[in-house]
């Protein structure tokens, strides 16, 4: 039975207000994972250091990938709860649980109430999507304005909204076009014309509010636009534009590329707890097509999905925003009184997933991390042992709860226990603190390290160094100092140096090359010095 209208605001109050406090449980206490996290956080500590909000930096250098918005955003935090791991995923945990709101009242126009609260749930412990909603980057943010966009699109398809509602529409398209460019107008542009052709009903568009929704979105992007571009002498927009989504859409970058069904393959675990029940959405949705929430939905998911399949560098974040689409077909499904055929067999595989998933975090950190796996992270295989139990265990018509009840205490105890017991493993964060502890700011340097995570937590206070000749010259310096060394490299000329001594010896691993290292922090004082902590 769907939730009486009166009691929607407060049961969606209380499922964004819970999926705010999942996203943001530990963060302050697990330091950023390289790379992707500290070039954001990084670019915006800058930017509040500099007072340069226009052009984004990177230890000084101009950094073209991303426009400004999610910069501003962590600005902005930092201002309110200091310049940290929690402050820079501050932005994507609010995000998150307003993404969790939009898809809710998305839901309750296009279905029903109880369907948008049941995919508020869905996609808020979908895996992809908790995992952009607790992290310091820019998708979980442009997911909010797209989903804000797509309200007001569905809106306008069922013959409701005036100007403000086309103005909401433009102003979340600009704002998503701020946060990640092109991806915003893509998703809901294709949306609209494939609800324009395929829709089913008339959809008149009229010029006037098309021209006035267009001019408002350029008002909105394009002062930004003109003063980066007036800033780096026409360079940035040519290198984010040209680079960053010409040549991202025609060769693989960074090695990130798949074949055309790579995102396909990826849905049981991108979706995951809900994994394969998204094969037998999409089935549904095709099954049901006549259907006005069929088609809305399908339009949604299917023409972005496909472009992002056929673009040529991937990475599972880059199709979260079709997931909601996703969430609302599951959570469409759950509340008709008859099981699909499918719908037994695709629990039974998630059950597996879940089972397999907990199977190689315990053998995967027994056999790998020092010590054994930590009693945190065995109690997160746990969890998701109780997920699978509830996927293969209980009856359909309450599994749904049971799977969401038992992820959701899974999550939280993965972001407040599970990734800090990790924190003794990365190496930057012990770096920072023995850098700090044997020299002045400006005499802290490391050695053929310098992942993004070292140039944050330190405040961009690490010089590097490259050449083997420079580092010799610095270990022969007079002059305090302290530097970061590979362990196999000191033992080799260590002897030879009896004036510097090893401060700290740190295993760790490094996240960015998938390596388990080992170095030294040494430096030529012989007690910390005074007045630098």
């Amino acid at each position: 039975m769907a939730p009486a209208l009166s009691s929607f605001p407060k049961r969606l109050a209380l499922i964004a207000f819970l999926g705010l406090v999942i996203y943001l449980l530990g963060n302050g206490a697990t330091s950023l994972w390289d790379r992707d996290e500290p070039r954001f956080a990084e670019a915006a500590r800058e930017m509040v250091v500099t007072g340069d909000y226009v052009v984004p930096h990177f230890h000084g250098e101009v950094r073209f990938d991303k426009p400004p918005l999610i910069y501003w955003l962590m600005a902005g935090a930092y201002r309110l709860c200091g310049v940290g791991s929690f402050g820079a995923r501050l932005p994507s945990a609010v995000a998150g649980a307003l993404s969790l709101v939009l898809v809710a009242l998305i839901g309750r126009r296009l279905i029903d109430a109880g369907a948008g609260l049941r995919a508020a749930v869905v996609l808020g412990l979908c895996m992809q999507f908790v995992v952009e909603a607790k992290v310091a980057t820019t998708d979980a943010v442009l997911l909010c304005a797209i989903l804000t966009a797509q309200l007001a699109l569905l809106r306008s398809w069922q013959w409701e909204g005036g100007w403000g509602n086309t103005l909401l529409a433009w102003g979340a398209v600009a704002l998503g076009i701020l946060a990640k460019g092109p991806v915003a107008p893509m998703v809901v542009g294709v949306t609209a014309v494939a609800l324009k052709l395929f829709g089913g009903r008339k959809w008149p568009w009229r010029p006037a509010p098309l021209a006035v929704g267009l001019g408002f979105a350029l008002l909105l992007v394009v002062p930004w636009g003109v003063a980066v571009q007036l800033a780096t002498d026409g360079e940035f927009l040519r290198v984010a534009f040209g680079h960053h989504v010409v040549e991202r859409s025609t060769h693989a970058l960074e090695g990130h590329k798949g074949p055309i069904w790579y995102y396909l393959t990826a849905l049981p675990v991108s979706f995951f707890p809900w994994g394969f029940l998204g094969y037998g959405v999409l089935f549904e949705l095709y099954r049901r097509r006549d259907q006005a929430a069929a088609r809305f939905l399908a339009t949604w998911f299917v023409p972005p999905f496909l472009i992002f399949s056929i673009t040529a560098t991937k990475l599972p974040h880059y199709v979260l925003p079709v997931y909601p689409a996703l969430a609302l077909g599951v959570a469409w499904l759950a509340t008709g009184s008859e099981r699909p055929r499918w719908w037994t067999p695709c629990v039974a595989l998630n059950a597996l997933l879940a089972l397999a998933a907990a199977a190689v975090l315990v053998w995967g950190g027994n056999k790998h991390l020092p010590g054994g796996l930590p009693l945190a992270v065995l109690a997160l295989a746990a969890g998701l042992t109780c997920v699978a139990i509830a996927l293969a265990r209980v009856r359909w018509r309450w599994q749904a709860a049971a799977v969401a009840v038992c992820t959701a205490v899974t999550l939280a105890w993965l972001g407040g226990a599970a990734m800090p017991a990790l924190e003794r493993f990365k190496p930057s964060p012990q770096m920072v603190a023995a850098l700090a502890t044997a020299a002045a700011p400006d005499r802290r340097y490391a050695f053929r390290y310098f992942e993004p995570s070292l140039v944050f937590h330190s405040g961009d206070t690490v010089t590097e160094i490259r050449e083997r000749d420079d580092l010799d010259i610095l270990l022969a310096s007079p002059a305090p100092f302290a530097c970061v060394l590979r362990r196999e490299l000191w033992d080799e000329i260590g002897s030879h140096l009896p004036t510097i001594r090893v401060v700290r010896e740190i295993d760790g691993y490094n996240v960015a090359r998938g390596r388990w290292r080992q170095w030294v922090v040494v430096t030529n004082q012989q007690a910390t010095p005074k007045g630098h902590p």
